[in-house]
């Protein structure tokens, strides 16, 4: 560590202790007025400031390596923050009491939701904040965070040339793979570190763990190249689960909605992420899945259902959604005027989705399982193309933004989609597309005049007059799109019921 390293390290660590005095005295001033939530939150604000101390030494402390911000302590990481202060810069350096580490073992995560659920307001909660806290838990809290702010006046001295050993190195990085971190604070581990009271041999219990069951799933994995390829049956054995998240631009999720579906439906289940926008989703798949066909396999289905997903609920759901839609920068400034200026771009490359206030529904999500069976089993092999063309469509539209405009590719491919499909199942001809695609469409869209101008534009575009290219925007992309789900969902519920002559009529089958 340089002596500049050092001198920052020093003054930040007294800030830090500054300031996490002042929280805690706010918090003792605070007992017995009523407002326990306040200093609850104030006294774990206490912790994460005495956290900060260390997560700082450590990265200063961290190897030169051109990937070191990988292993980097997040300074924003309220969990690791809270970790770093009860377990304190002694972790890794000098064995910690029995009693300590029990009196701290998963305190952490505990703490930071604790806070959470204390300090907002939530539409379920059934009593105030203030009440949460019990004038007990208040006081032990206090009592708890003084005495660990006490201790680290003492904590944290450093010298220039002071390193982590090799075992705590290791630790750290293992810390940052979330499936290793979850392993970490979890019961098994943390009772682990209890019987062993040494968090240098816990280090080297974790690593050997790992590596332990890294060898195990080697083994399997060449057990599994090994098994012959075993031909599909009309029984389902459940071998392998593939999770994923998607998220919905369109669309509110409800956890109740999803949980009706789960029950009808075993191939997929369906859960809503952490916010009302996420969806997560686990699809099982069949021993008859050899494990080098697994990662095509899975992402084929997770295609098809993520695609049904958006012809079903008539929306916009997909893995990753674009970030910069009407500005490339951080801030702009006048030099001569010292103001920010604001500048975005218009029309802007994002729809009103929100103030459709669209939910997704039992009715929509059944309609996505309908037309999923259709996209994994087509009624014609043909109909893999006009398929896939609607899913590139839909990677397009999720990859548009300022950086990357698409419209008018995003646009062509749900109109190629479209038409394939018209042509291949009509048995037309492309000069009568416009015309059978409208009539197997009528009763689902509001009125002619705009379909034909859709239809006009794709043409064009077909034809390449370019002329044509400045007026798709993403309405025009939206409009088109619908028109390929709603022809897709047609082809779906035909399938489903035999007849190749049904029509939808809203959501309706008119024969």
């Amino acid at each position: 560590m340089l002596p500049a390293d050092v001198k920052t390290y020093q003054q930040f660590r007294q800030f830090c202790h500054q300031n996490a005095e002042d929280a805690l005295k706010a918090a003792e001033l605070l007992l017995g007025k009523g407002v326990n939530h306040i200093v609850f939150h104030l006294t774990v604000l206490t912790l994460e400031e005495i956290g900060k101390i260390f997560i700082l030494w450590h990265n200063l402390n961290s190897e030169e390596t051109w990937e070191k911000d990988k292993y980097t302590i997040p300074m924003d990481d309220h969990i690791k923050k809270l970790f770093w202060a009860i377990w304190g810069p002694s972790l890794g350096k000098e064995k910690l009491s029995r009693e300590s580490i029990e009196e701290s073992r998963g305190m952490a995560a505990q703490l930071h939701n604790q806070r959470l659920d204390t300090l907002y307001t939530d539409p379920r909660d059934t009593q105030p904040s203030n009440a949460k806290i019990s004038d007990a838990l208040a006081e032990q809290m206090v009592a708890f965070v003084r005495a660990r702010l006490d201790l680290s006046q003492t904590e944290g001295d450093i010298e220039e040339n002071s390193r982590p050993s090799e075992a705590f190195q290791w630790f750290h990085r293992a810390t940052n793979l979330p499936e290793r971190r979850a392993f970490i604070f979890g019961n098994v581990a943390q009772d682990k570190l209890v019987e062993l009271g040494d968090p240098q041999a816990w280090f080297l219990w974790l690593k050997e763990h790992f590596e332990q069951e890294e060898k195990a799933l080697a083994a399997i994995a060449g057990t599994e190249l090994d098994r012959p390829n075993t031909p599909p049956t009309t029984e389902f054995t459940p071998k392998w689960k593939v999770k994923f998240k998607i998220i919905s631009q369109s669309h509110s999720i409800r956890a109740n909605v999803l949980a009706e579906y789960n029950k009808r439906f075993d191939f997929v289940q369906l859960y809503r992420g952490a916010d009302p926008h996420t969806l997560l989703i686990d699809v099982t798949l069949d021993k008859s899945v050899p494990v080098s066909e697994l990662w095509q396999h899975g992402w084929m289905v997770g295609k098809c259902f993520v695609a049904a997903l958006n012809v079903g609920a008539n929306g916009f759901f997909y893995w990753n959604t674009a970030v910069d839609l009407d500005k490339y920068y951080d801030e702009i400034k006048d030099l001569e005027n010292k103001k920010k200026v604001a500048i975005t771009m218009s029309p802007k490359l994002a729809l009103g989705w929100h103030e459709r206030k669209m939910v997704l529904t039992l009715e929509e999500l059944c309609l996505t399982q309908l037309t999923f069976e259709y996209f994994l089993v087509p009624t014609r092999r043909s109909d893999i193309y006009f398929i896939d063309g609607y899913m590139t469509g839909l990677a397009m539209f999720a990859k548009t933004d300022i950086h990357l405009r698409m419209e008018t590719e995003t646009f062509f491919q749900f109109y190629g989609s479209f038409k394939k499909a018209v042509m291949e199942v009509q048995s037309c001809e492309t000069t009568q597309v416009k015309e059978v695609g409208y009539t197997e469409l009528e009763k689902l869209i509001p009125g002619k005049e705009a379909y034909d101008r859709i239809m006009d534009l794709g043409a064009a575009l077909e034809s390449k007059e370019r002329s044509m290219t400045s007026r798709i925007t993403l309405q025009e992309v939206v409009l088109m799109k619908q028109y390929a789900s709603y022809y897709l969902l047609t082809l779906a519920v035909r399938k489903h019921r035999g007849d190749h002559t049904l029509r939808l009529v809203g959501m309706e089958v008119r024969t």
